[in-house]
Formats: C-alpha cells, structure tokens, sequence
C-alpha cells in the first residue's frame, strides 16, 4: 500500500469496504461531465454546437442540463462557449446536491460552502437569476475562482460575502428559505486519482473537519426559516462526517431528514442507519450515498433536511448594516448610465428594470429583488456593469454578454486569424482613428470589453486559450 496514507486510515477504509478496499484504490475516476448554463444558452444549441465540434456525450443520469462527455476532441475549455459561459465543467455526482435543494425563482437562498461556484452558478441558473441568493466564503484567495465563475456565468441575483458560515446563522437568521451546505471535508472521492500525487491523507483530518462541519450545519439551520430546507453534503465516504453528524444535529435541533427525489442507480444507495456497533436515526436511511462502481461516479453524501420549528433568537444579535440599492433614475445613477448607453447605443429601458450600487471604481447592476444589500463583508453584489477608468466607463465582458445585441456603437468585428491570436496572445495590432474602449463582436455576437491603445487590441480571458472556432 501507497505510504500516502496513514495506517488509521487505511484501517479505516477496509473496514467500510469490508475487506474490499482495493476495488476502491482501483476504481476508475469519473468521467468528465458539463452543464449548460441556461442563464445563457438553451440545452438543445448547446449540443448543437458539441456536435459541431464532433464531440461525443451523453445525458446526466439525472440532472437535465447535464452532460457527460464520452470524447472531447477539441477542448471545449478553448473554445467561445466556454469563454462566454455557456457551460461549466462540473462532476456528475457534484449536480445532484442542488437538485435535491430544489431552489425556486424568487426564493431567497443561501450558499454556505461556496468556493468554487459550480453549485452556486448551479442554484443562480435553477433560479433563473430571479430571487436572492447569497454566497458566504471566509477566504479570499478560495474567492477568486467563485467571483471569476459567477462573472462569466452570468449572476444577477448574487451576493457574496466574506466571512466565516459559522456566522451566518447570527446574522441572519431565520432569513432564508433554502440553504445548500456542501461542507468542506476529508475529499476520500479523490482518493483513488491522487494516491500517487504526494498528498498525504491521514485519518485526523477526518477529526478536525467535523469541528468545522457540525458548526456550519447548525449556523445553516439557525439561518433558514421554519419549513425551510437544507441540503447538507460532502464528498466523502466517513459516518463521522455524515449519517454520524447529522444524527447528532438530528436530536438537538427541531429539523427532520425528507425524501430525495428517487435516483435509482447502481452507485447509489440509502444512507446508513446503523454502522458496525453505531445507530443511526432511521431517517437516515433517506439520506443517498454515492460510491464507485461499474459507473464511475465520485462518492458523495446528500441529506436533505426541514426545518419544522423556530428556535430561540440570539440574544444579542449583531447589527447588520446596509446599503440601499438606487433605481436607474437615481441623481447618481442616471449620469453614469446615460453615458454608457450614448457611448454603446444602448437603449436606455434595458436598463430600467435593475437596481445599481455604485462604489469609487465599479458600478454593479443587481436584480430588483434586492432593495438594500449588507455593507459589512460585502465582496460584490450582482453584476459588474462598468469599471470607471479616468473619466470614462468600460464595459466588463459579463455586462457585453448580459447586454448583448443591445450594444450598438463602437463595435470591432474581428475575422479567425484575428480571433485566433487575440485570444491566445491576449493582444493584437489593430488601427482605429479613436483609441479608447470597444465592443469585440464576432460571428454577430458581441462577446467581450476590448480596449484600442496605440495601435494594440486588448481583451481579458481567463487564460491562455487556442481557440477553436468550429461549432
């Protein structure tokens, strides 16, 4: 056996396969799976454009806008789909905790876990960006890949906040109707792909974990209203970080374990009620657990729970300060907006129906079901309409995606050769008689902010792209 785990561990294991662990160590990793991001583009043009690509799938065992990929020939990462967010790479058992949380447009939302922001671009899309939904993540540096998925899926109905879930609950509570708790834990799923990576997986990071799951739990229960619903999830195999915890949530908290919807599937199987000489709560067997099999899946835990009574109010709860969101007609908005629309042609009434915040260098377009947002911890909110650079607005690419035809003015077409190297390169050589900031339209999609600057085209991507253009 690897030395990359500890003898607990490696105990531990064999005993919960029986034996059998080497099946485990052996098992095949999942395959590579996407979702369509209906925020942006229908499922059917979606395949279209794999097909075009000559790219073999086929469908999600369960979830509707998922995808698994059987060949991908060209890398669907290098391509203006992705660039524009039409899809994210996601793993087929990452889909299915959203699924059972089940959001609803117009509901209000929260995302506990939310770094790296697949589930949480997940929840905005089963929202359809209508609603509140907010996302709580105490890292900055685990922020970044969140901010830069939640722009290039395109969210409106989001707020992130940096500050540990452990709060939430406090201050915000009973606040929400629905909340996902995809809790960070000891990742055994990745086990059998990263045996021979260095890492080394020790049995006591199991032990540490659960002092940072239990209390993310509760702080999620505190923050849902009565009759709320929560998902809880990991994807890892241990009771002690699953059935073992939730059973202890489930004797001091007034929340009841609910039905999944039916997923039948030879890797996934009821939750555990009893465990060698542990007993669980028999509602635990509703809880679903994913392991490896014929059908390589990554193993996961999904609970899903309801909250069936209010309890006690903290007694001292902190004070949340806010910020009141302007309409498009506000003294301090209207200016900013007119000139975007006169510099782009943009009419003015697509527009009309947001809310804006407007801060020294950004101003953010958020859906109207947001009135006032928090001003402490407060990452973004919404969608970054423009950035301020001297005297002037630039459009962020999400907001020429959002907008898209609605721009006008000052549009640069770009034909492949060109396309091809700007995207790789991140710059080209390009004459305009006003240099300044542009629209980049290409095949009559207007698709990125570019800036025209002695004589250089210049546009942000999320990296070094060689970009394919059929499809």
């Amino acid at each position: 056996m690897t030395n990359s785990i500890d003898t607990e561990l490696e105990n531990y294991l064999s005993d919960f396969f029986k034996g059998d662990v080497q099946a485990f160590y052996d098992s095949s990793l999942e395959a590579t799976a996407v979702r369509v991001n209906t925020l942006k583009i229908s499922k059917p043009d979606f395949i279209k454009k794999l097909e075009g690509w000559n790219t073999l799938f086929y469908s999600h065992p369960f979830n509707p806008t998922g995808l698994i990929l059987d060949d991908e020939p060209v890398p669907l990462s290098h391509t203006l789909s992705f660039f524009t967010g039409e899809f994210t790479y996601q793993g087929i058992s990452s889909q299915l905790p959203v699924l059972a949380l089940d959001p609803q447009p117009g509901e209000t939302v929260l995302d506990l876990a939310a770094s790296p922001g697949s589930k949480s671009t997940q929840i905005a899309a089963h929202m359809q960006n209508k609603g509140r939904l907010v996302l709580v993540d105490p890292s900055l540096k685990r922020q970044q890949s969140l901010l830069a998925n939640l722009a290039r899926m395109g969210t409106l109905n989001d707020i992130v906040l940096k500050m540990p879930g452990q709060q939430i609950g406090r201050r915000y509570f009973e606040f929400f109707d629905r909340a996902l708790v995809d809790a960070p834990c000891s990742a055994l799923s990745k086990l059998p792909g990263q045996m021979d990576r260095g890492k080394k997986w020790s049995f006591n990071n199991v032990k540490k974990l659960i002092n940072i799951q239990y209390p993310l739990l509760v702080s999620a229960i505190k923050a849902v209203k009565p009759g709320g619903t929560l998902v809880y999830s990991t994807c890892t195999l241990t009771v002690e970080e699953n059935e073992q915890l939730v059973d202890y949530v489930l004797k001091k908290y007034p929340v009841e374990v609910v039905d999944i919807q039916k997923w039948d599937h030879p890797n996934i199987s009821d939750g555990f009620v009893q465990y060698y000489t542990k007993n669980f709560d028999p509602s635990l067997a509703k809880a679903k657990r994913i392991l490896p099999g014929k059908y390589p899946m990554d193993a996961f835990f999904i609970v899903k729970l309801r909250k069936t009574d209010s309890i006690p109010a903290p007694k001292y709860p902190p004070v949340v300060n806010k910020i009141p969101l302007k309409r498009y007609d506000d003294p301090e908005i209207r200016p900013v907006l007119q000139y975007i629309c006169d510099r782009w042609g943009i009419d003015l009434s697509v527009l009309k129906p947001y809310h804006y915040n407007l801060t020294q260098k950004k101003l953010w377009l958020v859906q109207n079901s947001w009135e006032s947002i928090p001003m402490d911890d407060l990452v973004k909110a919404g969608l970054n309409l423009a950035y301020k650079r001297g005297i002037s607005w630039k459009l962020s690419n999400s907001s020429v995606q959002f907008l898209k035809n609605s721009i006008t003015k000052n549009i640069i077409s770009l034909d492949d050769k060109q396309m091809t190297e700007l995207f790789f390169a991140g710059k080209i050589k390009y004459q305009v008689p006003n240099e300044g900031y542009y629209v980049l339209n290409y095949d009559n999609e207007n698709i990125a902010s570019i800036s025209v600057v002695n004589g250089i085209l210049k546009t942000d991507r999320p990296h070094v792209f060689k970009l394919t253009l059929t499809g």
